[in-house]
């Protein structure tokens, strides 16, 4: 038996529908999604979101599998862009950021995620997460250039998390940071015209007790982003950077480990593995 309820995401391009529903319960074999589609097999064991595609004539062209879903939005191109909201317990086995994201990797607790894909219901041109360790909701806009985001922050554990590029803080205390976010993201070239950079960068003391050099080569990319993630994944540690070719960041309340500096800014993508010692 299946039982499905329709959500409000509704989008019209030309003559046909798209909309995403929320299907509560759908035992083998009946799945409701088409064949050669983005996702064809339900994500989750219960609860599962998925878009369907209907021509002006009722009939239904094809259905897939979302990994969320609570906001649909035609693109400028006439594609969908796609976004909710994602527990981290729920994606620890997927990698959801493989085309040309913001952020790589799940800040922790609950973020917004993003994706943007074509019509035919296959190809995904974008995605990406946004948030910090508290929980994160809001909903992303497109426009001709890049997305807007729109959303709020609760329970993060410090008042300053990387959101603001002017150095404003979240209003709260050590029971949980919050506030309000209003944010412009560039979309990133999604047609591989311009090669991604790859200038020579070095990180030193490697390993280190307090502080972490970044030296490159050349000035790195406007509004270059500095994570830092522990070998569960997890995100301890991010900042802003303007261009510059020298950055230090300051690692000193880092546990002693391992951990990976993650580089992500406009056709720039780079990682790197360093030690912290007490």
């Amino acid at each position: 038996m299946n039982y499905t309820s329709s959500l409000s995401p509704i989008v019209a391009i030309d003559e046909n529908i798209y909309f995403i529903t929320s299907n509560k319960y759908e035992p083998k074999p009946h799945y409701i999604s088409t064949a050669n589609i983005y996702q064809t097999t339900p994500i989750y064991f219960d609860d599962n979101i998925t878009l369907s595609k209907f021509s002006g004539d009722g009939d239904r062209l094809w259905t897939t599998y979302l990994y969320t879903g609570n906001n649909l939005k035609k693109t400028a191109n006439n594609n969908l862009l796609i976004s909710g909201f994602i527990d981290i317990d729920k994606i620890l086995n997927y990698n959801l950021t493989d085309k040309y994201p913001y952020q790589n990797n799940h800040g922790g607790n609950i973020d917004t995620y993003c994706m943007i894909i074509e019509k035919d219901g296959k190809t995904v041109n974008f995605n990406t997460y946004y948030g910090y360790d508290g929980i994160d909701y809001g909903n992303f806009f497109p426009t001709k250039l890049g997305l807007y985001f729109i959303g709020s922050t609760m329970s993060n554990k410090n008042a300053n998390t990387g959101f603001s590029t002017t150095g404003q803080k979240l209003i709260g205390n050590n029971g949980g940071f919050k506030g309000f976010i209003s944010a412009y993201f560039k979309q990133k070239n999604l047609t591989n015209a311009h090669k991604n950079i790859d200038p020579y960068i070095e990180i030193f003391p490697n390993p280190t007790t307090d502080f972490l050099n970044i030296n490159s080569e050349i000035s790195l990319p406007l509004h270059t982003k500095i994570s830092v993630y522990d070998l569960n994944g997890k995100i301890v540690l991010k900042q802003g950077i303007k261009e510059n070719k020298k950055i230090t960041i300051n690692v000193c309340n880092l546990q002693s480990g391992v951990y990976i500096l993650e580089l992500q800014g406009e056709n720039l993508s780079k990682s790197y593995k360093f030690i912290k010692n007490n």
